[in-house]
């Protein structure tokens, strides 16, 4: 097993100077409930710098936060059940879990989607769905993103095809026999949403680049954002503060 270079940012598909609205990028978020809202929340804020657009569905309770959101980020839509089809047809990848809970509820959705004839190539399964998914739903373009806690539910890797990122301040991922590690992590990592952004991220990255790569550069760049806050905060960083810092992190590594 092999440490996580920053160089494998360089990497990482970069937009086109000629490129069209939805060609960078295009991403389907299933998330929230009416107790936990702040999950979606984070989760779109760490996706919206790396991609062109954000499909939102959510429970309605959420939907007054989401449209405050769209007032400074327009990319946001929002999606009914009824247009799940058609906005799934367009979509890059598709971020299924953060915040949903463990009710029937979600249950019922998490296979709703997975099942899905438009679902994507790409899916990132994280938090509660991550209790509810099939091994035989589990293809290579798969992200599972457990931390320790919930890896008891999840198949081992070389179970199946998919990319398995185990969340913590020693992070490892896996797609196969093919691992690395990631030792960046500081104990601040332990912030609510922090998992949330996260896999915002990694589901942002898989919209335009392959589930391993985007799953690794994921990984390192919320471990080095944490870094560099922790020298400015010391261990009083908050969640809301990383979203903003991802862009400044990639670009800074990948001059260095």
């Amino acid at each position: 097993m092999t440490p996580i270079s920053p160089s494998i940012l360089r990497q990482l598909k970069r937009p086109g100077k000629s490129s069209h609205k939805g060609q960078n990028g295009v991403l389907y978020i299933a998330a929230g409930s009416k107790q936990y809202h702040g999950a979606l929340l984070y989760a779109i804020l760490a996706a919206e710098s790396f991609v062109d657009l954000i499909y939102v569905e959510t429970d309605p309770s959420n939907h007054a936060a989401i449209k405050s959101l769209k007032g400074l980020h327009p990319a946001i839509i929002l999606v009914t059940p009824k247009q799940r089809a058609q906005y799934l047809a367009k979509s890059d990848c598709l971020l299924l879990g953060p915040g949903l809970g463990k009710g029937t509820q979600t249950k019922t959705l998490v296979q709703s989607l997975l099942n899905h004839p438009k679902r994507p190539k790409h899916t990132v399964v994280d938090a509660d769905a991550l209790r509810f998914i099939q091994p035989n739903q589990i293809t290579a373009g798969t992200i599972l993103t457990p931390h320790p806690g919930e890896m008891q539910s999840i198949f081992e890797p070389h179970r199946h095809r998919g990319v398995l990122l185990q969340k913590g301040t020693r992070a490892v991922i896996c797609q196969e026999k093919n691992c690395r590690y990631n030792t960046s992590g500081i104990a601040r990592m332990t912030k609510g949403g922090l998992g949330d952004v996260l896999a915002g991220l990694t589901a942002a990255l898989a919209c335009t680049n392959p589930p391993y790569l985007a799953a690794c550069a994921a990984s390192l760049l919320v471990s080095r954002t944490c870094q560099q806050l922790q020298r400015r905060y010391d261990s009083f960083i908050t969640t809301r503060r990383i979203p903003e810092q991802l862009p400044l992190t990639l670009n800074r590594l990948l001059i260095s």
